[in-house]
Parts: structure tokens; sequence; C-alpha cells
């Protein structure tokens, strides 16, 4: 059964015309004001709510600090707080690389790399380039939004640790005595 048009003509005659599915008038007989301001809310939370989802980015920050009863190893931690996966992330060291540095992570966080620098420049001959060499850098290569990855870089070269250990004994004894 095909429902007709319930709106009535100035000369009280039915509309022939059928209505659409979600309304009880034609076409021709909508209340347009109310579907214009309907579609414009529509439209404007379409475009808040895009707007949000193209709006992620990642945002990073980076800790290292010394472990406080190991002076062979650097704690490191990259904290994500942004709304996007990083991808490809370098963390940059311009000190010194003391021989047989390894890292040591979580096998979650996905592949480490510790990246030696090709050439290291003569602070002699580029004076003006010895602020910006790298000697290492380490390289993450994702980091998840809302997370952080914690890796550790120590040296296992055994002269190393042996200075390591004689500095902090000789720390100890420097604090205990003055």
């Amino acid at each position: 059964m095909k429902r007709n048009c319930t709106a009535i003509s100035k000369n009280n005659e039915a509309c022939p015309k059928p209505r659409v599915k979600w309304s009880k008038y034609c076409w021709w007989h909508q209340d347009w004001v109310s579907l214009t301001i309907v579609a414009c809310l529509i439209s404007v939370v379409t475009a808040v709510i895009l707007f949000a989802i193209q709006e992620r980015h990642p945002d990073l920050k980076a800790k290292c600090s010394l472990l406080e009863n190991d002076l062979c190893a650097i704690q490191c931690t990259i904290e994500n707080s942004g709304r996007a996966e990083a991808k490809d992330v370098y963390l940059t060291f311009t000190k010194f690389l003391p021989e047989e540095t390894k890292i040591f992570s979580k096998p979650e966080y996905g592949e480490i790399k510790l990246i030696e620098a090709e050439r290291i420049l003569n602070p002699h001959i580029y004076p003006k380039s010895i602020a910006i060499k790298q000697v290492f850098s380490v390289c993450v290569a994702r980091v998840p939004p809302k997370t952080s990855i914690e890796f550790t870089i120590r040296t296992m070269n055994s002269d190393n640790v042996r200075t390591g250990k004689q500095l902090l004994y000789i720390d100890l004894l420097y604090t205990v005595v003055f």
C-alpha cells in the first residue's frame, strides 16, 4: 500500500504525491528550515570528529641518567605522550662511546639498535663543528602512543667496569671523610 503526502492545499485538496520514508510529507512539502539546521549540525559534528582524528602526532620526551651504583650504565627513557605512534626515533649522544657497549631492553619494545658514528670530527681541524658532533645514536624502531620505553646502555669492557667501580669507591670515601 502506497502512502500519500498528508499535506492539504488552500483548496482543501490532499497532495497526491507519495510521501518520503522518514516523514509524513512528500519531497515538496518538507520543512526545509529544520532539515537545513539538522544538516548544518551534522556537518559541524563531522568536521570536529575528523579534526580530532586527524590531529594525532607523537609527543616525545627523552631522559637519560647514570645509574647510582653503576657508573658503567646509562638508564634512558623515551616517553610518547602524544596520540600517534613514533617511528624510527634516534637518541644521539655526543660525548664518548666506550668499548664493548651494548643495549639492554625488554624484548616487547622491538628492535633497539646502537649506531656508531661513521666519522668523528677532529676538534683541532673543525673547531666549530665539534658542538654538533655525533659519537653514537640509539635507534628505536617504534614508540606506541601513551607509553614509555626504557633501556640501559652498558659497557661490558672489563677495564671500564673496573674503572667505574674505582670511581664509586673514591666517591664513597670522599663523601664519608669530608
